[in-house]
């Protein structure tokens, strides 16, 4: 392992080098849920935990926009995903903070095309992010590319609604 890149309510990340092609990986230890996972999904390997299998949905086809799972696996206590690790990169959030929240109308412009269609995707994907805020959004900070990240939190969707209940990240509920 090289780093932490973070911590949340849902594990943490740490940054490696991946043994088979040595490039950078981003690897999330999420704790096994005390409950069953989201169930069967038809087409997809279930794994017994929601991420896994939302990420697994959103695979084909790929969305240029979504982080992409390249494996995942089990130890006693956690799922162990691990997923591509785009560089240079960084979360929208720093990417403001570290350009002084000063961005060219290009710029801006470009990364929210992008969000919107990294949501769409979801979506064509029968899939609900569920938290999409500043830091579960990768820049790119040369291309301006964002990957959308952390499925922990998502939903699957579908049929004649697309989301039936109400989903808000508490940092959110404190502000």
């Amino acid at each position: 392992m090289l780093d932490d890149l973070g911590k949340g309510s849902y594990g943490f990340v740490r940054l490696a080098i991946h043994k088979s092609d040595h490039r950078k990986v981003a690897i999330k230890f999420a704790p096994k849920p005390e409950t069953e996972g989201t169930g069967y999904l038809p087409g997809y390997l279930y794994s017994g935990n929601s991420e896994v299998d939302l990420m697994n949905m959103m695979k084909e086809p790929h969305s240029p926009h979504i982080i992409e799972l390249l494996e995942w696996f089990e130890d006693q206590d956690n799922v162990i995903l691990v997923m591509e690790y785009p560089e240079p990169c960084e979360t929208l959030y720093c990417f403001i903070k570290h350009n002084s929240g000063r961005l060219e109308h290009s710029a801006v412009r470009m990364i929210i095309v992008h969000i919107v269609q990294a949501a769409k995707d979801c979506i064509d994907h029968g899939v609900c992010h569920g938290d999409i805020h500043s830091g579960n959004i990768l820049v790119n900070t040369a291309s301006l590319n964002i990957k959308l990240i952390d499925f922990g939190c998502g939903l699957r969707i579908g049929g004649k609604w697309l989301c039936q209940s109400f989903i808000i990240s508490l940092v959110f509920l404190h502000n």
